[in-house]
C-alpha cells in the first residue's frame, strides 16, 4: 500500500506529539473508571494504549508515515465512538484532530482525511445532539478546518520556495551543486528505466584565474553571467545547467547522443570565442563530453566528462573533447545491448 506523503513532523516531533497526547488522555481513564462509565473507560484506555504503542513504534524504528495513518484512523474512530456515547462533550476532541491531520500529512491527503472525518462526524452527531448545537459544531469545525488548510498550504509553498532558492546559484540563476546531488541519481536511472541516451558536458573558462587577477573579480563575474545566459538560451527546458563551482559548469543534456552534444557545445565554443568585449578581452572555453554508459555510476560518469575536459585543457584549450575519443574509452551501450 502506498502511504500518503507526510507533513512537517519528523519522527522526534511525532514522538513528542504522541507522548503529550497520551498524557492528555490518561486522566480520563481515571475519571471514567472512578465514575464507573464502562464504555468511556474502555475508549479512553484504548486510546491511551494506542498512543503509547505508536510512541514505541516511532521511537524504535524512527518512522512517521505508517504510524501517522494508524493514528489518524484509530483516533478518528475513537472520537466518533465517544461522540456517539457522550454527545456534545465528545465533539471537543474533533478540533485538535483537525489540526493534527495537517501535521501528519501533506495538505492534499490531510484535506481528504479532514473531509472524510467531517462527514462521518456529521452523520453521527446529528443523531445525538440538539440541532442548535449541531449547526454550531459544523460551522465552527468548518472554520477551523479552512484556516488549518490555508495555513498548511502557505507553509508548504514557503518551504518549496525556500528549498528551490537553496538549489539556485545566486550569481547566474543556474542550478547549484546541491541540486546536482539531488538530481543526478535520477538522471543516471533514465537510461536503465527508459533506455534514453543522456550526455554530460563539463566546461569552464580558459585562464579564468588570470582574468580575475588582471581585470578584477567583478569583471570575472560578468563573464560567468554572460556565459551562463548564453548557454541557457541555447539549451532546451528539460536540460540542466549547473554551476559546479567558480567558472566550471556542468550541462546535462537529456535524450542526446554524444555526437549531438559535441555539435551543440562546439557551436557554443565558437560563439563565445567570437564574442566581442569592450576591453578587448579574449574569452574562450574548453569542454569535455561524456554520454552515459548503461549501468555506470554518477561518479564514473562525472569522472569521464571531467577527464575529457582535462584533455581539452592539455591539448591547448579552446576546444571540445569527447570521452569516447580518449584512450581506453568505454563506448556507450544501452539496455537492448545487455550489460
Amino acid at each position: 500500500m502506498m502511504l500518503p506523503r507526510t507533513g512537517p513532523l519528523n519522527h522526534r516531533h511525532f514522538a513528542i506529539l504522541l507522548g503529550l497526547s497520551a498524557l492528555a488522555v490518561l486522566p480520563f481513564v481515571v475519571i471514567h473508571l472512578h465514575e464507573r462509565h464502562q464504555t468511556m473507560f474502555v475508549l479512553a484506555l484504548t486510546s491511551t494504549l494506542l498512543l503509547l504503542a505508536l510512541l514505541f513504534w516511532v521511537v524504535r524504528w524512527r518512522t512517521v508515515a505508517a504510524p501517522a495513518v494508524v493514528l489518524a484512523c484509530g483516533i478518528s474512530t475513537m472520537i466518533l465512538l465517544q461522540v456517539w456515547e457522550q454527545g456534545t462533550p465528545g465533539t471537543f476532541w474533533a478540533y485538535p484532530l483537525v489540526l493534527v491531520f495537517y501535521l501528519l500529512f501533506a495538505p492534499r491527503p490531510a484535506i481528504i482525511c479532514n473531509v472524510a472525518f467531517f462527514l462521518l462526524l456529521a452523520a453521527v452527531a446529528i443523531r445525538v445532539m440538539p440541532m442548535e448545537i449541531y449547526i454550531r459544531l459544523l460551522i465552527t469545525l468548518t472554520i477551523v478546518s479552512a484556516f488549518a488548510c490555508i495555513f498548511a498550504r502557505t507553509v508548504e509553498r514557503g518551504i518549496a520556495d525556500l528549498d528551490r532558492l537553496t538549489q539556485i546559484d545566486p550569481l547566474t540563476g543556474a542550478w547549484n551543486r546541491r541540486h546536482l546531488r539531488n538530481r543526478m541519481p535520477e538522471t543516471v536511472n533514465w537510461l536503465a528505466r527508459d533506455n534514453v541516451p543522456c550526455s554530460l558536458v563539463a566546461l569552464d573558462i580558459d585562464g579564468f584565474k588570470e582574468i580575475n587577477d588582471v581585470h578584477g573579480h567583478a569583471r570575472g563575474d560578468e563573464i560567468i553571467v554572460r556565459l551562463s545566459n548564453l548557454v541557457q538560451e541555447r539549451i532546451r527546458e528539460r536540460d540542466l545547467l549547473v554551476r559546479y563551482g567558480g567558472d566550471e559548469f556542468l550541462l546535462i543534456l537529456q535524450n542526446t547522443r554524444e555526437t549531438n552534444a559535441l555539435h551543440l557545445v562546439e557551436e557554443l565554443r565558437r560563439t563565445i570565442a567570437a564574442m566581442p568585449h569592450d576591453d578587448g578581452l579574449q574569452v574562450t572555453i574548453s569542454a569535455g563530453v561524456a554520454e552515459l554508459v548503461y549501468g555506470e555510476t554518477v561518479t564514473s560518469w562525472m569522472a569521464r566528462a571531467d577527464d575529457a575536459l582535462l584533455h581539452a585543457k592539455r591539448a591547448g584549450r579552446n576546444r571540445v573533447v569527447a570521452s569516447s575519443s580518449l584512450p581506453n574509452a568505454t563506448a556507450p551501450k544501452h539496455a537492448d545491448a545487455g550489460h
